[in-house]
């Protein structure tokens, strides 16, 4: 096996391994990343046919049959498209007329053809002719009928999410699979109609493109764009809990009234939250000066501004990583959401005042 053959199997691997994780992991637990993991799978189990299919004659036959059947018969490429639009539209909250459900009917249709043709050839249990003898003609009509679907979709994808949505990594996410998807068209014109010699070379391209989506995946979209859309929800979810802590006794209440109101921003406003806070707009919404409320701090809790707000981000984060309704959002999506501008900030903080990391923290309290 040459070095770019296993270098893209490997890739290949990762991208079962990170479809497994998606679709095991509570962090990544929602509609829309799950139907990401679909598109994984589906794009990995055919690079993997495509490259290993040299190898299937060396097996005995009953696998040569199996591998023939899952890896050829079944006509992924047909939907490996599907759930990666329904990742767009789902993670974008964008809606189509037409039933999503619908696009998988060639699908299905084409799986019922190969099957008797399986039985046929392979078995010898019926006996098609108007199929088998045809076949050729049916597996080119799957790959055209899986282009043209693409492409639409695709072209649909561009048109109502990548070009008007905001998120950077959704527009990456178009870009990069589109270059796989050209690579695809490449390959399949240069078989349809020229035969050419450089067909290996194609279809080592396409695969190694693929592998690099997948590295790409790994080390930065997912985790970036997962990231985001846990805020979002995390951030709903805080807004929809506030009411129900109004009200909660003051933390070391002092007689100094404004000490008390200082208390009642930070208990019942949650302005800690607000990673862009500072002293001087602590002490506007309190109607007094800047350097009233560093002496105020100092006389209650001998502490300076960015200590005290500090306390209370981290006091939150506690709160979240022992509730069991905040079991699915990530260490770093509640650290962020409790008011901490960074990952950096966030763990020393929270290791200073607790000798542990929020990970240790959570495992140590559960």
């Amino acid at each position: 096996m040459r070095l770019f053959e296993l270098l893209s199997l490997l890739g290949l691997i990762q991208g079962i391994i990170i479809a497994l994780l998606i679709l095991r992991s509570k962090v990544f637990q929602n509609d829309a990343n799950q139907y990401f993991a679909y598109f994984l799978l589906v794009l990995s189990v055919i690079g993997l046919d495509s490259l290993l299919s040299p190898y299937y004659e060396n097996l005995s036959r009953f696998w040569y049959v199996f591998f023939d059947i899952v890896g050829d018969d079944i006509p992924w490429v047909m939907m490996f498209y599907l759930p990666l639009f329904t990742f767009f539209l789902k993670s974008t909250k964008v809606e189509t007329s037409v039933p999503i459900g619908y696009f998988y009917t060639p699908f299905w249709l084409f799986v019922v053809i190969n099957f008797f043709i399986d039985l046929d050839l392979e078995f010898h249990l019926i006996s098609v002719p108007a199929l088998t003898e045809n076949r050729l003609i049916f597996y080119e009509l799957e790959d055209y009928i899986a282009l043209l679907l693409t492409i639409s979709l695709h072209a649909f994808v561009y048109v109502r999410v990548a070009r008007n949505f905001g998120n950077q990594w959704i527009r990456k996410l178009w870009w990069y699979s589109s270059v796989i998807i050209l690579v695809w068209i490449i390959l399949l014109i240069d078989l349809a109609f020229f035969d050419s010699q450089n067909i290996d070379s194609f279809i080592n391209m396409l695969w190694i493109s693929v592998s690099i989506f997948i590295y790409w995946l790994m080390y930065s979209g997912l985790l970036q764009f997962n990231l985001s859309n846990n805020r979002s929800i995390l951030k709903k979810k805080l807004m929809e809990d506030t009411d129900t802590q109004k009200g909660k006794p003051k933390p070391g209440s002092k007689s100094d009234q404004h000490y008390q109101a200082l208390q009642e921003l930070m208990v019942n406003g949650h302005l800690y939250r607000n990673p862009d806070l500072g002293r001087e707009d602590v002490a506007s919404e309190l109607g007094i000066s800047s350097s009233y409320l560093t002496q105020l701090l100092k006389e209650n809790t001998r502490k300076n501004f960015t200590s005290f707000v500090n306390e209370y981000r981290v006091k939150a984060v506690e709160q979240m990583l022992l509730d069991p309704s905040f079991e699915p959002f990530d260490v770093l999506s509640i650290g962020l959401e409790a008011g901490f501008k960074s990952k950096s900030a966030y763990y020393s903080t929270f290791k200073s005042i607790n000798g542990l990391t929020p990970a240790q923290f959570k495992r140590a309290k559960s």
